[in-house]
């Protein structure tokens, strides 16, 4: 669930790891980097994790896939089915960071933030995405594990998934 605390701190995070993603390595880079990912932390922490974060959290427990690497690799099929879902308005208020200068509603500018986002998580984590797999049946198995455990995120997600949903979206990620 966003709010302007978590949105504010979601951009400025953004901002700094974006502009760092396109700098060679330098003390500056790792400094953006840095101060990127401290608020990206204070985004989550403000805004609660939400599913993204919540299928990770099985994801490295029982297949041992390090978190921030899941919510890489799933990120974008969160975001995709909460566009699906017109939930729009953080997406649109980040695609910012790339445009922002934008003219285009706020469905255009979320879906043009979805495709950055592919771009930038895809081509950094698919060299990596060989080392790990899942079945559809332990893609089940997560989903179960989630809403046994992972309730607080469940409820922190700004739309409603089905079980179903989520095994596909794990599948997905990791076939």
């Amino acid at each position: 669930n966003s709010n302007l605390i978590g949105k504010y701190f979601a951009f400025q995070g953004l901002t700094r790891l974006y502009k760092a993603a396109k700098m060679r390595d330098s003390r500056e880079k790792y400094n953006l980097i840095f101060s990127g990912s401290g608020y990206a932390a204070f985004a989550m922490a403000s805004a609660g994790g939400g599913m993204t974060s919540g299928l990770s959290y099985p994801l490295g427990v029982i297949k041992k896939i390090p978190h921030a690497m899941a919510g890489g690799y799933l990120l974008p099929l969160i975001i995709a089915n909460h566009l699906q879902k017109n939930y729009f308005s953080a997406y649109s208020y980040l695609s910012k960071v790339f445009r922002p200068k934008s003219k285009n509603s706020e469905k255009e500018s979320a879906y043009f933030f979805l495709k950055k986002i592919k771009s930038i998580f895809y081509k950094n984590l698919m060299p990596l995405k060989k080392d790990f797999k899942i079945k559809q049946s332990e893609a089940k198995e997560l989903v179960e594990e989630l809403f046994k455990t992972r309730k607080s995120n469940i409820q922190a997600d700004p739309v409603t998934f089905k079980r179903n949903e989520l095994e596909k979206i794990l599948f997905l990620a990791f076939k």
